[in-house]
């Protein structure tokens, strides 16, 4: 035997391993493949419902604002009532309203009793003398004439502020995922009394835009009438 004969063997041998090891590569990013597919469509999903549950969130927060802004007109409202004492009743009622609302919107049980509790408890945080300024804008109203000017100019500010305390402080236990029965009035101490003097503030300015849209649409009536005249 030559040492060609010899040698052809061994190109023979390693011409037929080499394809092999190609096949095998192949079939391993094959295998691979759906794997990857998998875990990167996985990752999408997940993206997706972060996203739908982020704006989940914020449609749910400005279906809030909107509760909460309604109710503090209509405490406004019932704060210029000539009624003492009897105009805090209807507005504790518009409060009520207000928290079973946003109960409602966040499927949160809604219980008259613990309500009450919750919304004495927040109220109360905001401090006896700001209470009293509110107690007396109504009570002054017994006085005739300037006494009844006083309070209905005094009331609506500190309806419509306590309204604003309530419903933020609400919103934002239910959305950390509190209900009525969980809610802990020492948590919200001294958060209410910085609440209200920002409420304040913001509740003026919605009265003076309400009454600046009041006085404009009375200006047109009045024009109105007078061009037909």
């Amino acid at each position: 035997m030559t040492d060609t004969d010899k040698k052809t063997p061994a190109r023979k041998t390693a011409t037929t391993k080499e394809p092999v090891k190609a096949e095998s590569a192949t079939e391993t990013v094959t295998s691979d493949a759906p794997e990857a597919q998998a875990a990167e469509m996985a990752h999408g999903a997940d993206h997706e419902e972060s996203l739908e549950q982020h704006d989940h969130e914020i449609d749910l927060h400005a279906a809030a604002d909107k509760i909460v802004r309604r109710n503090i007109y209509w405490a406004l409202g019932f704060g210029v009532v000539p009624l003492p004492i009897a105009d805090m009743f209807t507005i504790g009622a518009v409060q009520l309203k207000m928290m079973k609302e946003l109960a409602d919107l966040y499927d949160v049980p809604f219980s008259k009793n613990l309500a009450t509790a919750a919304a004495v408890s927040i109220v109360g945080g905001v401090g006896p003398v700001e209470l009293a300024k509110g107690l007396g804008a109504s009570v002054v109203k017994l006085i005739p004439g300037a006494g009844s000017v006083a309070g209905i100019a005094a009331l609506p500010i500190t309806a419509g502020a306590l309204t604003y305390v309530i419903g933020h402080i609400l919103v934002k236990h239910f959305e950390s995922g509190g209900t009525f029965c969980s809610f802990d009035a020492s948590k919200v101490k001294g958060y209410s009394k910085d609440l209200y003097a920002k409420g304040k503030g913001m509740v003026s300015r919605m009265k003076k835009d309400k009454e600046a849209e009041a006085s404009s649409a009375d200006a047109e009536e009045t024009a109105s009438a007078a061009a037909t005249a």
